[in-house]
């Protein structure tokens, strides 16, 4: 069985449903925040044992032992018991806050890394990497990028692999960009390192040499209504959509109407940055270009001037001008839109990243 460690139930990010769905093994989320405290439905690590409740009461009130010392073992104790055969962690500051836990029950530990720059992140640069890196079974980076920063950070090469999430390319494969209207679309979290905001600066230009342009925004964050309050003062209100959250079947639908993807990504000054954005790959999946910046793993995915087009992070203008070309140039979106769809299905589907995670931890599962 493998244990896959993940803050929160039930807000699953697509890499961890993708886990949890195809692995080819049994599965179990641990959730409960940066330590797991819960598995299945609410059930807790440590024992409901009335004796042990009252043990654990007095140690911690009257003999001050940190309570944390009963989480781990808690933790110790659902490993071992359950006969777990792989921890997954699936953020760096998860497997860092379990590490010692898993090494005392003795179980392989795997590790993924998908964003943020380990170095400026307040959280991140607590981790004990050289501890971490010398106890993990395996490594994965997201993004080329990634696995450059953690090969500086001491990552051992031979434990680390270039594994970005994928995309189930049975899912989205319906855009047809040559035939569809000037219609771009963003898909992501409005939150600051996706640059919604940066993405409307650019459509703004767009509008004001294709009036018949649209934008369709899907997610939620902090920044929607601040996006929907600058559309307001952009008057582009008419030709932007604020679709809100949508289901994977619902993007994949949409995606199947659009002449384009696009996302302004930039790395912010607290050090949140990108992996491998998931909607830049279903967009290829999908058949679509994409416009997007040259940001983390986005331009492992992208092929500038192939795939879709590539701009600087801040680069509004730049970024008008590619969508422009697109918009006046069905053709050409056609054709880029094709050569994406390959290159996706060839590279970046979920089968292949499913199957090099699996390579890695297989031979600890137990048949």
């Amino acid at each position: 069985m493998v244990s896959i460690l993940w803050p929160s139930r039930g807000t699953y990010s697509t890499f961890v449903h993708a886990h949890l769905k195809h692995l080819p093994t049994k599965t179990q989320i641990l959730y409960g925040g940066n330590f797991p405290r819960f598995y299945g439905d609410c059930e807790p690590l440590e024992s409901r044992n009335l004796f042990y409740r009252i043990f654990r009461k007095i140690a911690v009130s009257v003999f001050k032992v940190p309570s944390d010392t009963f989480q781990k073992r808690g933790l110790i104790r659902f490993l071992v018991k359950n006969e777990v055969d792989v921890v997954l962690a699936e953020m760096p500051q998860i497997a860092a806050a379990v590490l010692p836990s898993v090494r005392a029950a003795q179980k392989p530990l795997v590790v993924y890394f998908r964003g943020n720059d380990p170095a400026r992140d307040p959280e991140l640069a607590k981790i004990p990497y050289s501890e971490l890196f010398q106890y993990a079974t395996a490594i994965f980076a997201v993004s080329r990028d990634l696995e450059r920063q953690l090969l500086q950070l001491g990552a051992p090469p031979s434990k680390l692999f270039y594994n970005p999430s994928g995309v189930d390319v049975s899912i989205f494969r319906g855009g047809d960009p040559a035939r569809t209207p000037p219609v771009f679309l963003c898909v992501g979290r409005f939150v600051d390192k996706k640059g919604p905001h940066l993405t409307l600066l650019a459509f703004k230009h767009v509008v004001d040499v294709l009036p018949d342009a649209r934008l369709l925004m899907i997610g939620e964050g902090k920044l929607w209504e601040s996006c929907k309050i600058l559309a307001k003062a952009l008057k582009v209100t008419g030709s932007v959509e604020f679709l809100g959250y949508q289901s994977h079947d619902q993007v994949a639908e949409i995606m199947g109407r659009v002449r384009a993807v696009v996302q302004h990504s930039v790395q912010t000054s607290y050090g949140a940055v990108e992996g491998t954005p998931c909607a830049i790959m279903e967009a290829g999946a999908s058949g679509l270009p994409v416009v997007a910046t040259k940001h983390a793993g986005i331009a492992d995915v992208v092929i500038h001037g192939e795939t879709g087009f590539l701009v600087e992070e801040g680069d509004i203008e730049g970024m008008a001008r590619y969508m422009i070309r697109l918009a006046s140039d069905p053709e050409l979106a056609g054709r880029m839109g094709q050569a994406s769809q390959k290159r996706i299905r060839s590279e970046f589907s979920l089968e292949k990243r499913i199957n090099l995670l699996w390579l890695q931890i297989k031979d600890y599962v137990k048949p």
